[in-house]
């Protein structure tokens, strides 16, 4: 399951505000999968979202624009206004400041 992680204890580990792969545990906690593997917050702290993102996190991945940039996923997010997923590259080692979103990217 995907949604957004709004605990903002969890700021420090890059996990606030961030789309985050979960699994539901039988104590109503959210176990995090991705990003980071293990982390666990209250399962009120999750807002779901209802289809998984095209890429994960790690992914290699270029700009339909420029796809001689390959780069790797670096974060996952969700734009409330567009009601879709988009995405940091990584590429050469250095954050790639520009939103990308599904349609804008290709799998390399």
């Amino acid at each position: 399951m995907w949604g957004i992680c709004q605990d903002v204890s969890l700021y420090q580990e890059n996990l606030y505000g961030y789309a985050v792969e979960y699994q539901i545990t039988d104590r109503n906690t959210a176990v995090i999968l991705q990003p980071v593997s293990g982390t666990e917050t209250d399962i009120r702290n999750i807002q779901p979202l209802h289809t998984p993102p095209r890429f994960r996190y790690g992914d290699a991945a270029a700009p339909v624009s420029h796809p001689e940039q390959t780069g790797s996923i670096r974060e996952i997010r969700w734009h409330f206004r567009n009601n879709a997923y988009y995405f940091i590259l990584t590429v050469n080692n250095k954050r790639i400041s520009k939103r990308y979103y599904e349609a804008d990217l290709i799998p390399v």
